[in-house]
C-alpha cells in the first residue's frame, strides 16, 4: 500500500512537470547551457524555481538525481509547496544517500515542519551524527534553524546559545547582522538567565553579557556609557565587538554630546514671582548637589526682576556662560530668546507667546496643555466614548478644556461635551442641568399638567456620559462627586471620575481622602510616589511643603537634570529622561514632554494606579 501511494505520487509530480518541459527545451535550443552542477550549489540556497531543479532531476540518476531533488525541496519550501515538498522528502528518506545529501536532507526535513508548524518535530530532527562534517554555511542553517524555533517557542536562552554559535561560523558578508540579532536576543533575557550565562566558561559569550550590563547600568547616562563602552573594547581587542558592534551601540559611540561647563540661570528672586522663583531655584541647586561632584558645571544665578534684558546679556556674555536656563516669565522668555538665540543656548522655563519658536532655544515647562492633552489619551485608551470636561471658566479653565478637546478631536473625530463650573453656590444646579435632571423634571410636569393625571415616574438623567474630566481643586471635588452621584439614576453605570494635578493640592501632601475616594488624577512623579527616595530626601528638607510648591522645586530639579539630558535627547532621537516632574522627552519646536504619572485618591492615601484598560479596571 505505501509503494502503491509513492507511485501515486510520483506520477503527481511527473505531471506538474510536464507542461513545462516543451518550453525548457525549447529555451535550451536557442541559448547556450549555463546549468550548474547540482554538487557545486547543494548547500546554497536554491535560486532557481523548484520546476527548474524538478526537470533536472527527472533527467538524471543515482545521486546526482537526489541533488537536484534536494534543491527542488529547498525551492518548494520557498514557494510554500508544502506537499510536494513532503513528497520528495518522503522519496529521499528511502534512498541511499551519501553524508552530504543526509545533511542536506536534515536541515530541509527539519526546515519544513519548523514552516508548518510543527515545531516539536523541527527540534527533533535537528540532531548532528557525531561523524558528520559540516561546512560552515550549513552550521549556520543549522544553529539558525535551532535559534528561530527557540524564539518561537519562547526560550530565549537557548535562542542566545545558537544564535551565538550561528555567529560564529557566519561569513563576512552575514557577520554584523548575526551579531547584532544575538544582541536582540540578549536584550530579552531575564536576570537569572543572564546569570547563566555568566557562568558560563566561553570568555567571548561572557563579554556580550558584560556589554549588555554596560548598556542597562548606563542607559540614562549616554556619555558614561560611550565612555564604559570605549573602556571595554580597548581592555578586550580581540573580542568580536571591536570589529561588530550592535548598530544601537555603535550608533551610541558615534555621537558628539557636549556638556555645559559654566551654566546662567535666569529666576524672578525678588519681588513677583520670587517665590516661584526661590522654589526653582533650590529644586535646581538640590539637584546638583545630589549629583556626582566631578561632573557639576560653574552655576551662577541671575534676577531677571533686577536685571534688564541688556544687562543680562552682557553679564552671560562677561562671565563665560556656555548654557542658560530660563527666564520663567513668559514675556520675558521672548525677549531674553531674542537677545541671545544663536549665542548661547537656552532652555527657558516657559513657552513664548503666540507659540514664536526660535533656533537655538529649547521649552521647558509644567504645561497645563501637556496634561490635559495626556487625560484625553488616557480615557481614550480605557475605552470611553462620550466624556465631560468640567472646568474653570477662566482663561487658564478654558486653554485646559481646548488642550483636552484637541486632543479628543484628533483621537476619535468627535467634539467633546464641555461646560464651565460656575460658582460654588450654584454648582449643584448646574450638576442637575448638565446631566439633565432638571429638563427631565419638567417634562414630567408638563405631562402631568397635559393628562391631568398622577403618573409614576421619576426623573432620569442623561445615559450618554460615560467619563467626566474635572479640572478643579479637592475642595471642588468634594462637591463635585456628590453631585454627580446624586444626579446618575441607580440603574445606570455612573461615569468613571478623572481630574487634573489641581486636586491634588493639599498643603502638606496628604490630608483627609476618603471624600475623594476613587478619583483618577495625573500629576508629577514626585508626588504620586511619595515612598521614592527623591521625595524622602525632598520631604527631610521640606518637611510642610505645599503641592504647588513641590511642583516647582520638581521643575528646577529637572532643570539641572537636563543640562546632560538634553544634549543625548538632541543627539539620540528618542531618547527620554525620567524626571521627577515626569517622562521627559525632546517633542516639536524643541519643545521637553512630560509624561505625568496618574494615581487615585484612596481613603488615607493615594495610590499609583497603572495604565490599564477600561475592562481591567472593572
Amino acid at each position: 500500500m505505501f509503494m502503491v501511494k509513492l507511485t501515486q505520487k510520483r506520477q503527481s509530480v511527473t505531471r506538474l512537470i510536464t507542461p513545462v518541459a516543451l518550453a525548457l527545451a525549447l529555451a535550451a535550443c536557442s541559448a547556450p547551457s549555463t546549468t550548474p552542477t547540482a554538487r557545486d550549489v547543494i548547500s546554497q540556497p536554491a535560486t532557481e524555481n523548484s520546476t527548474f531543479y524538478l526537470l533536472q532531476a527527472e533527467t538524471s540518476q543515482g545521486e546526482k538525481q537526489n541533488d537536484w531533488y534536494l534543491l527542488a525541496i529547498k525551492a518548494l519550501i520557498n514557494e510554500q509547496q508544502f506537499n510536494q515538498a513532503d513528497v520528495l522528502l518522503q522519496r529521499l528518506s528511502e534512498r541511499q544517500l551519501n553524508t552530504e545529501q543526509r545533511i542536506e536532507w536534515t536541515l530541509a526535513r527539519a526546515r519544513f515542519y519548523a514552516q508548518t508548524g510543527q515545531l516539536a518535530d523541527a527540534n527533533q530532527v535537528l540532531a548532528l551524527s557525531p561523524d558528520w562534517q559540516l561546512n560552515d554555511n550549513q552550521y549556520v542553517r543549522f544553529y539558525q534553524q535551532k535559534a528561530k524555533i527557540a524564539r518561537q517557542q519562547d526560550q530565549t536562552l537557548d535562542a542566545v546559545k545558537n544564535q551565538y554559535q550561528l555567529a560564529n561560523y557566519a561569513n563576512a558578508d552575514d557577520a554584523q547582522q548575526a551579531w547584532n540579532t544575538l544582541w536582540q536576543d540578549l536584550q530579552l533575557l531575564s536576570q537569572s538567565e543572564i546569570k547563566q550565562l555568566q557562568s558560563s566558561d566561553d570568555d567571548i559569550l561572557i563579554g556580550w553579557v558584560d556589554l549588555l550590563d554596560i548598556a542597562r547600568r548606563y542607559t540614562g547616562d549616554v556619555a558614561e556609557m560611550q565612555n564604559q563602552l570605549d573602556a571595554y573594547l580597548a581592555s578586550h581587542p580581540a573580542h568580536p565587538a571591536n570589529q561588530y558592534l550592535p548598530d544601537n551601540l555603535a550608533d551610541i559611540q558615534a555621537l558628539t554630546i557636549t556638556q555645559p561647563t559654566r551654566v546662567g540661570v535666569m529666576l524672578p528672586l525678588t519681588d513677583k514671582f520670587s517665590e516661584q522663583g526661590d522654589a526653582i531655584r533650590d529644586g535646581f541647586v538640590e539637584a546638583m548637589l545630589d549629583a556626582d561632584s566631578e561632573q557639576r558645571p560653574e552655576v551662577r544665578f541671575y534676577d531677571t526682576n533686577a536685571l534688564d534684558v541688556k544687562t543680562l546679556t552682557q553679564r552671560i556674555t562677561h562671565d563665560g556662560v556656555d548654557f542658560v536656563v530660563g527666564p520663567l516669565q513668559k514675556h520675558k522668555v521672548a525677549a531674553v530668546s531674542n537677545a541671545i538665540a544663536g549665542q548661547v543656548p537656552l532652555l527657558a522655563l516657559n513657552e513664548p507667546t503666540d507659540d514664536n519658536y526660535q533656533q537655538g532655544v529649547c521649552y521647558f515647562t509644567l504645561s497645563p496643555e501637556q496634561e490635559a492633552a495626556q487625560a484625553a489619551d488616557r480615557l481614550y485608551q480605557q475605552g470611553y466614548q462620550f466624556p465631560l470636561v468640567l472646568y474653570p471658566d477662566s482663561a487658564f479653565g478654558q486653554r485646559m478644556r481646548d488642550a483636552f478637546s484637541a486632543r479628543w478631536q484628533s483621537l476619535t473625530d468627535t467634539d467633546v461635551e464641555r461646560a464651565p463650573l460656575g460658582d460654588r453656590d450654584k454648582m449643584q444646579a448646574r450638576i442637575r442641568d448638565i446631566f439633565g435632571l432638571d429638563a427631565s423634571q419638567r417634562r414630567i410636569a408638563q405631562m402631568k399638567q397635559l393628562t391631568d393625571l398622577p403618573l409614576q415616574s421619576q426623573a432620569r438623567s442623561r445615559r450618554d456620559i460615560d467619563a467626566v474630566y474635572m479640572v478643579a481643586g479637592a475642595a471642588e471635588l468634594t462637591l463635585l462627586k456628590p453631585f454627580i452621584e446624586v444626579a446618575i439614576n441607580p440603574d445606570v453605570q455612573p461615569p468613571k471620575l478623572y481630574a487634573s494635578s489641581r486636586s491634588n493640592n493639599r498643603a502638606d501632601g496628604m490630608g483627609q481622602l476618603a471624600e475623594l475616594q476613587g478619583i483618577e488624577f495625573s500629576d508629577i512623579p514626585l508626588l504620586i510616589s511619595p515612598q521614592s527616595a527623591a521625595y524622602q530626601r525632598y520631604q527631610q528638607r521640606h518637611p510642610s511643603p505645599s503641592n504647588n510648591t513641590t511642583r516647582l522645586h520638581a521643575l528646577g530639579m529637572d532643570a539641572y537634570g537636563l543640562l546632560k539630558g538634553l544634549p543625548q535627547m538632541q543627539a539620540q532621537p528618542g531618547y527620554q529622561f525620567s524626571g521627577q516632574t515626569g517622562q521627559l522627552s525632546l517633542a516639536e519646536h524643541c519643545v521637553i514632554h512630560r509624561q505625568l504619572d496618574w494615581a487615585r485618591f484612596g481613603k488615607t492615601d493615594i495610590e499609583p494606579v497603572n495604565h490599564q484598560t477600561r475592562q481591567d479596571g472593572q
